[in-house]
């Protein structure tokens, strides 16, 4: 295979996009949300938004996977 075949499939213009998913499965409910990037600033706004969503609770169990990000 050509080793420039994403240059030709893509034009040189497209940008990627992170999308965040929070599920809350026994309450079906989800959350989801897009941001430029994969940084800490973008971790941090969707557990603002997780803490947005439940004001009253006293504790918000979260469970996730190991990615750079997910560790301040």
């Amino acid at each position: 295979m050509h080793r420039d075949w994403k240059a030709q499939v893509q034009p040189p213009n497209v940008r990627s996009a992170n999308i965040f998913c929070i599920v809350e499965p026994l309450a079906g409910r989800r959350l989801t949300f897009a941001s430029a990037d994969r940084k800490r600033p973008a971790y941090v706004r969707a557990l603002q938004k997780i803490a947005a969503r439940y004001p009253q609770a006293k504790r918000i169990h979260l469970v996730q996977d190991n990615l750079n990000t997910h560790s301040l």
